[in-house]
């Protein structure tokens, strides 16, 4: 991949974190009340009917996150014998082997050394397989952001419901401690402050009110920073309140960005790291001969300076 080209996918990356961050798609923080009401058929008194929750439910669909593609077990352990060191250590003990079988009298190094190669590749990969998993462990955490219970109006009475039955329109009390079950527009607060540490790195509680964020020259503001919507997975820190839901699984905030980070390209491990890092020195080094990396062996850790070296040449080319 040419440096034009991995710059532009750098660049393709970066505005879909920023659009992420600035254009979530919702517009009904800048909506009147009645009309939020009138659009998913709910009233901000009594909630939506029984009848209502199952025709929302089969328009929206249900508030849950869709889950990433699992690679079985197996396949990501094989996968760790496919970089370049691990083949051509691989190769190496193959060739060790043969030559051994060709004369087993004479000489024993070759079958040693096949030995020794193949379970250096075998231990590593092994290795490299476990720091995947443990990686992939950590994913799995993030499930506990995941609200479990909600509390809801509906014309039936308060109920406690799981957070998955929560529908489009559907009347949400919010009260201290609570785990928002979706995106929700506020319509009355009591005090309410939410903790957006885990979607935005906010560190001190944002407010929420039921006031209309207004549209400023015809455009409405960004929704991340509404004061009316209180995000899916934040926590009620303090205060009370209602909302409607307006967002749910991975129509909310936080479903896009979980679409976003399982749409990456997944961390190499450092074995990996330094069989590409020392590739690209190659191809710099075949590309522009005025850039002299170590020529038999390049070490991950001092590419920086190789790095300095390509900079200032390629100055001095364009000056």
């Amino acid at each position: 991949m040419s440096t034009k080209s991995f710059s532009w996918n750098k660049s393709k990356q970066s505005q879909a974190q920023d659009k992420l961050a600035t254009d979530v798609e919702l517009t009904e923080h800048t909506w009147e009340i009645e009309r939020i009401c009138e659009f998913y058929h709910t009233s901000k008194d009594v909630g939506l009917t029984p009848d209502q929750v199952v025709l929302n439910r089969n328009e929206y669909g249900e508030n849950k996150l869709t889950p990433p593609k699992k690679t079985p077990l197996w396949v990501k352990f094989l996968e760790q014998f496919t970089n370049f060191f691990s083949l051509l250590l691989l190769a190496g003990s193959i060739l060790c082997f043969i030559g051994f079988s060709i004369d087993p009298e004479k000489d024993e190094v070759n079958l040693y050394l096949g030995i020794v190669l193949g379970a250096v590749v075998l231990i590593t990969c092994t290795f490299s397989f476990y720091q995947e998993a443990q990686s992939d462990s950590i994913m799995e955490g993030f499930k506990d952001m995941i609200p479990r219970k909600s509390k809801v109006i509906r014309s039936t009475g308060t109920q406690i419901v799981e957070a998955t039955e929560v529908v489009k329109g559907d009347l949400v009390e919010l009260n201290e401690g609570d785990q928002v079950p979706a995106d929700v527009r506020v319509i009355s607060a009591n005090e309410l402050h939410v903790d957006n540490a885990s979607l935005t790195g906010e560190a001190e509680p944002q407010q929420r009110t039921g006031e209309i964020e207004k549209v400023v020259d015809g455009r409405p503001p960004p929704v991340m920073e509404a004061k009316n919507i209180a995000f899916y997975g934040t926590i009620i820190s303090s205060g009370a309140g209602l909302g409607i839901v307006v967002g749910i699984g991975d129509n909310t905030a936080m479903g896009q960005i979980a679409n976003l980070t399982t749409g990456q390209e997944k961390k190499r491990t450092p074995h990996q790291r330094g069989d590409q890092e020392v590739h690209s020195a190659d191809l710099r080094h075949r590309h522009h001969p005025g850039c002299h990396p170590v020529r038999n062996r390049v070490r991950p850790d001092h590419l920086h300076q190789e790095h300095r070296v390509c900079d200032r040449y390629h100055r001095r080319q364009r000056s």
